[in-house]
């Protein structure tokens, strides 16, 4: 309702300055209320045409913030992907590097535990062969004592002599079997020893090198970013501080401009009242 009134009003009030334009082309003088009608209507005209400019400005702003906000969401987010997918990249970085740590030395103890089975299984074995042999050949020598005892009496004490020879020739030979045996055992186990060794330093050698590769091109990649993002946002600012300044211009333009125009408008109302 108030906005038909409101049109009706405008619409009055305009005929009524077209008739005023009409009298004055025809060369009729105008009175003092049609001067101050024809005043009062130019100065709301421009001021509505000011208050449309001003609108288009503050659009023209809002919708700079808004682009402005837009772009840093979209940063925003752009950089939450990227920490998301570098965290994730790294978390299978190191679950793949520790399980091959748990491979290695699961393979190791084994190893070992395969080498000491082989061993301990060897020297039962050589033990009961040995065992074995010995019962048989004294076995054998007994049946051969009792047979032949009373015949070959020197003849067996000789032979018990060189047994006994024999047996302590065994016994030496068996000692010395058994210390290289041993010797070359713990020579292998040493060599097995410095050999994981090596291999465990050079693992974690390895290990540092990549880390700390890893990590000076995290550090470098930081920076890069940050640098970046310092630019952008320098070049935002410098963007938004250019936009402005041309906003103040132009404000500053409409205002002259309209400075202008009314100083042409009482120019010509103070001419016609002259007249």
């Amino acid at each position: 309702m108030a906005t038909d009134i409101s049109s009706m009003v405008s619409d009055l009030v305009l005929e009524y300055v077209r008739g005023i334009l009409d009298k004055s082309k025809q060369g009729r003088k105008l009175s003092e209320q049609d001067y101050q009608v024809l005043l009062s209507y130019l100065v709301n005209k421009r001021i509505d045409d000011l208050s449309t400019e001003m609108r288009e400005v503050k659009e023209d702003v809002k919708g700079l913030r808004d682009h402005v906000d837009k772009k840093f969401d979209t940063m925003r987010d752009y950089v939450d992907k990227r920490f998301d997918t570098l965290r994730d990249h790294v978390d299978s970085r190191v679950d793949v590097l520790r399980d091959h740590m748990d491979k290695k030395f699961e393979e190791s103890r084994q190893f070992t535990e395969s080498k000491f089975k082989e061993l301990r299984e060897y020297t039962d074995k050589t033990f009961e062969e040995l065992k074995g042999n010995m019962d048989h050949r004294f076995e054998e020598l007994k049946g051969y004592v009792d047979v032949q005892f009373v015949k070959m009496k020197e003849y067996v004490d000789v032979q018990f002599k060189q047994m006994d020879k024999r047996f302590e020739e065994f016994k030496v030979d068996m000692g010395q079997k058994f210390e290289e045996f041993k010797a070359d055992t713990d020579k292998k186990f040493e060599e097995f020893k410095v050999d994981m060794g090596q291999k465990f330093e050079e693992f974690k050698s390895d290990t540092r090198r990549e880390m700390e590769g890893f990590k000076s091109d995290m550090i470098k990649k930081f920076e890069e970013f940050e640098a970046r993002t310092d630019k952008k946002i320098d070049e935002l600012k410098k963007d938004m501080d250019i936009r402005f300044t041309q906003t103040d211009k132009r404000l500053d333009d409409l205002r002259s401009d309209m400075n202008a125009r009314f100083d042409e408008l009482i120019r010509i109302l103070s001419s016609k009242r002259g007249e």
